[in-house]
């Protein structure tokens, strides 16, 4: 069974807040006592002191603290999967090995090279489909960012976190890296796999011909960035400026691309080196890279429905938050009855795109076919002109038309999806999945869903 968080954000919030209310309660007591020595209350009577009791302070602070969590976890809304189905689909392994040394911090591509290599990881990240990713960070020594994985977002928070500062000894092994690679490929996968290095191809060791395993065939592309100018490496920065590496006579180090090393490291995986300074022509290639090298079919287990299950952690979240109101400050009280409150929480999970609900769709019954094809063309038309909601509003009526057919609840979940709003999307997806039998594109809806 698959589950997933809806706002992962409160699950950060959780600990967080846990700890505010605990290190509030703590500055909180020791603040009273400070002002009852002030006042020359320290001298108070026994009972006094045993009405303030410390434990039971602590104790219902406690109980506050542990409320919050939960309800924090709760509006993060815990996701399990429902009704599921088997998808074909065609899938890769794609592994990156990001450069993380020292001149990879020039600044001789803005704002840097690693900052340069991170988004094209990141922005070929998003243009996947299906297939599994893995980042590994080297410099002298290589370390696994991310095991591979289905969770995109789970590699984007890994590749935030890659830096100089993270590889222990400075370098450029790429031998280790690719090493590295090799272990997160599964023999007996029939996925295709594939090396994507970022790097500038400086102080590179030379990798030994036919060093890959032939019996599992690995397809690599170098990414070759920075400049031939080259450009000096921030050390530090402070108020005064900023500090730049220098050699033993005292004089700026400045590093530069070294392609002919790249090109010679290319020759022996026999792979495909391009030049990753322009953006926009980068992400083309190595998606052209991905798309047309080998790839298998893949059966997959995908959910059509996710069910909400926040009720499993509000629970405990209010009875914490009774138990905190219901004990007394004071010892020595009665918990009375009248302090009882009944919780309604009503909680529904936010609504980012309320476009496919303002849709307005007038009367279609007297619809022809030559209306109905009218309208899936003019959507056609204005989704390649950009215009996102014309192309929605003409899904729609087209659906509205035909509600049994395929093609117009496709396009309209299409349509949303490249307008952003994936939650309504995902719905008319699974929609549209209902009204076809064919394999291929029931498999289609469902796997962009």
């Amino acid at each position: 069974m698959e589950f997933k968080w809806q706002h992962t954000e409160w699950l950060y919030a959780a600990p967080l807040l846990l700890l505010v209310v605990i290190i509030s309660a703590v500055f909180f007591q020791r603040w009273r006592h400070k002002v009852w020595r002030i006042l020359g209350l320290s001298d108070r009577s026994q009972h006094a002191s045993a009405a303030l009791s410390k434990a039971r302070f602590y104790t219902r602070y406690t109980f506050l603290a542990v409320a919050v969590a939960f309800l924090c976890i709760s509006l993060a809304n815990l996701q399990m999967s429902g009704q599921t189905t088997q998808v074909k689909r065609q899938g890769a392994d794609v592994v990156f090995a990001l450069d993380v040394s020292r001149s990879m911090l020039a600044e001789d591509l803005t704002p840097s090279r690693l900052e340069k290599a991170k988004l094209l990881i990141s922005r070929t990240v998003d243009q996947l489909g299906g297939d599994r990713v893995g980042i590994i960070a080297y410099a002298g020594s290589a370390y696994p960012a991310l095991p591979i994985t289905t969770d995109y977002a789970a590699a984007k928070m890994a590749l935030r976190a890659a830096s100089p500062d993270a590889v222990p000894s400075q370098g450029t092994n790429l031998a280790a890296a690719l090493a590295y690679a090799t272990d997160y490929f599964n023999p007996a996968s029939p996925a295709g796999r594939f090396v994507i290095v970022l790097t500038d191809g400086e102080d590179h060791e030379d990798l030994t011909a036919g060093s890959a395993d032939p019996a599992l065939p690995v397809q690599t592309m170098l990414v070759a960035l920075g400049t031939t100018s080259g450009g000096p490496i921030p050390i530090s920065r402070t108020s005064r400026g900023t500090t730049f590496k220098k050699d033993k006579n005292g004089e700026v180090v400045i590093t530069k691309r070294d392609i002919e090393k790249l090109s010679s490291i290319g020759s022996s995986l026999d792979a495909t080196v391009i030049d990753g300074n322009n953006t926009e022509s980068t992400l083309k290639a190595i998606q052209d890279f991905i798309a047309g090298g080998d790839k298998a079919d893949i059966n997959e287990e995908v959910a059509l429905n996710y069910e909400s299950q926040f009720q499993w952690f509000l629970f405990p979240a209010l009875f914490f938050l009774a138990l905190y109101l219901l004990l007394p400050a004071h010892t020595g009280r009665r918990v009375k009855a009248s302090l009882l409150v009944v919780f309604v929480l009503v909680y529904s999970p936010a609504m980012h795109a309320q476009e496919a609900d303002s849709l307005v769709v007038g009367n279609t019954e007297d619809w022809t076919k030559h209306d109905y094809g009218k309208r899936i063309r003019e959507g056609n038309e204005k989704f390649e002109a950009g215009d996102l909601s014309g192309a929605a509003q003409a899904f729609a009526e087209a659906a509205t038309a035909e509600p049994d057919a395929f093609e117009p609840l496709y396009n309209l979940g299409s349509t949303l999806m490249a307008a952003g709003e994936a939650e309504q999307a995902a719905s008319v997806l699974l929609k549209s999945a209902q009204n076809t039998e064919d394999p291929g594109t029931k498999s289609n809806a469902l796997y962009n869903a």
